[in-house]
């Protein structure tokens, strides 16, 4: 059932008992009364022309029928019923003894949107004492089959011997009234008699505890198991109905008994009655059953308990004082911890604010050395280049006084050959020392191109670098917060919780990939500046040779 359900039922069960109590007032004080003559009575809220009347069982039945049963019976209908059931069994029935457990089921049915019974909220003592108190007469003597007596009981064939009272003990039964003193059978067990029984070969058989169950959950009754007793002649035609060992399950053991009561086949007229009838009887284990000596009492002794309510209600308040103080103490341990884990996860923040100072100033100095390199490099350029246009210059000089003394040569030509071979030579030397010259310009033009490639290289890999660094820094904090996950649910994980078990193999599988991430970038880091410092050093060799 939903909560709004659940709250809509509340609402239409405490209008109900506004209601039920206003209406049993009026009868109580007389403002509204039940005519009739003689020990007939007439029901005062149903005014059809017939005007039947009834004796006070009879007008009893007819109060509960129009206010659990009927479906064209309005609210206030269903209100008016329960009050004067209430006013009959109150007035009518032992002034005031106790109150109908028949008005608390009606009112709750009735309540009950769905029609199941609806579970109110409160207190669980209150509740039961609603449950439990009722006036009645209790049979002295037990009733346990299998013991020879002077009655006997058939049950659809089959006949029982039964310890029964005779009827001069019958004027000794005890009227007493039920409350929580009263020991009762724990777990919750009720007694279900009068099942159908046929003998075959020789044997008596009978329907099957889950059959039987089926039956009880078809008619609202809420058993978990049905045992049936079998003796060596076969079914014994009683069985055992379970009930839940909580609150719920007492307060279902209870509706299981006034049911059976209410449609005259409880205890009292098990064994009141002479002719059973086909219906089953059914009634709540109590002393009297767990103490028999029949197959009733063994089962009963072999699988329950002689408790008391306020017994039972006493050791759920030691339990839960013991669960309180337990969860408290772990409560405390766990905000201790969580504290000194607080405390180490604020050591490790300022220690890694303190790691990113340092890469801020580390990233600072390598910048500023950078640009010295890369001033200092610009520098030797302009002076090559510098010393360059000057040898150009001078050779280009040299070119002109060799074409001018050529041409004086020639004019000379015919006066000395061997001085013109010497012209020769110096020519040929002189276009050699130009060749020369050239290829020294083109190297220095490649080795400007090549200077310019690894400057912007160096630029890339610098970039590069800082990426890594950034990189590596974030993952190295990465895994410092991984590490403080990994104590903080080291600490707060419970033993034998298989899903944070798992949770924290995840993150620890997931820190090792962190970790050799991490051993990753600082191999690819050292490679890069091995390679850069290689680089620099073929550059220098380079600008040495020319």
């Amino acid at each position: 059932m939903s909560h709004t359900r659940e709250r809509r039922s509340e609402r239409r069960y405490s209008e109900l008992e506004e209601l039920e109590h206003r209406y049993y007032k009026e009868l109580r004080d007389e403002v509204v009364r039940i005519h009739g003559a003689g020990k007939y009575l007439r029901c005062p809220y149903c005014q059809d022309h017939t005007r039947r009347e009834y004796d006070v069982r009879e007008l009893e039945r007819h109060a509960s029928r129009i206010a659990r049963e009927s479906k064209s019976a309005s609210f206030k209908d269903k209100a008016r019923h329960l009050g004067l059931l209430k006013y009959l069994d109150w007035y009518g029935h032992g002034k005031g003894k106790g109150k109908s457990k028949s008005s608390l089921s009606n009112k709750r049915e009735i309540a009950s949107e769905s029609g199941e019974l609806a579970t109110m909220k409160g207190g669980i003592a209150p509740e039961m004492d609603e449950l439990c108190i009722e006036p009645g007469e209790i049979i002295t003597k037990s009733a346990d089959i299998g013991m020879v007596g002077e009655d006997s009981v058939k049950s659809h064939g089959r006949i029982f011997k039964q310890d029964l009272q005779s009827p001069s003990h019958a004027a000794m039964r005890q009227s007493t009234q039920k409350g929580d003193d009263e020991p009762i059978v724990w777990p919750w067990m009720a007694i279900v008699a009068n099942l159908p029984v046929e003998k075959k070969n020789g044997k008596y058989a009978g329907e099957s505890g889950r059959k039987l169950r089926e039956e009880l959950v078809s008619q609202g009754h809420n058993p978990i198991k049905v045992h049936p007793l079998w003796d060596f002649q076969g079914h014994s035609g009683f069985a055992i109905a379970e009930f839940n060992k909580d609150w719920e399950g007492f307060k279902d053991a209870m509706a299981f008994e006034k049911a059976f009561e209410m449609d005259h086949h409880g205890k009292r007229d098990w064994y009141a009655k002479g002719h059973k009838g086909d219906k089953l009887y059914g009634w709540l284990a109590r002393g009297e059953e767990y103490w028999g000596r029949g197959l009733i009492g063994k089962h009963l002794q072999k699988n329950g308990d002689l408790k008391t309510v306020s017994d039972i209600q006493n050791e759920d308040r030691r339990k839960d004082k013991s669960l309180m103080c337990n969860l408290t103490n772990e409560l405390e341990s766990k905000k201790k911890k969580c504290e000194e884990i607080k405390k180490s996860i604020s050591k490790t923040e300022i220690f890694m604010g303190n790691i990113m100072v340092q890469k801020e100033e580390m990233i600072q100095s390598y910048n500023e050395e950078m640009k010295k390199m890369q001033d200092n490099a610009s520098k030797k350029l302009r002076q090559i280049s510098e010393e360059h246009k000057r040898s150009k210059s001078e050779l280009e000089a040299q070119r002109e006084a060799l074409k001018l003394r050529e041409k004086d040569l020639r004019q000379r030509q015919a006066l000395n050959e061997s001085e013109k071979k010497k012209l020769d030579n110096q020519k040929k030397m002189n276009e050699m020392a130009i060749l020369q010259q050239k290829m020294a310009d083109q190297q220095m033009l490649n080795l400007v191109e090549e200077q310019k490639r690894q400057k912007q290289l160096l630029h890339k890999k610098i970039i590069d670098l800082e990426a890594k660094l950034d990189q590596k820094q974030a993952l190295e904090l990465q895994i410092q917060r991984m590490k403080g996950a990994i104590e903080v649910m080291k600490y707060i994980t419970d033993e034998g919780d298989k899903e944070d078990e798992k949770k924290l193999e995840s993150v620890e599988e997931e820190l090792r990939d962190k970790l050799e991430e991490l051993d990753g970038l600082e191999s690819l880091n050292q490679a890069l500046i091995i390679k850069e410092r290689r680089t620099n050093d073929e550059l220098q060799e380079a600008r040495k040779q020319l």
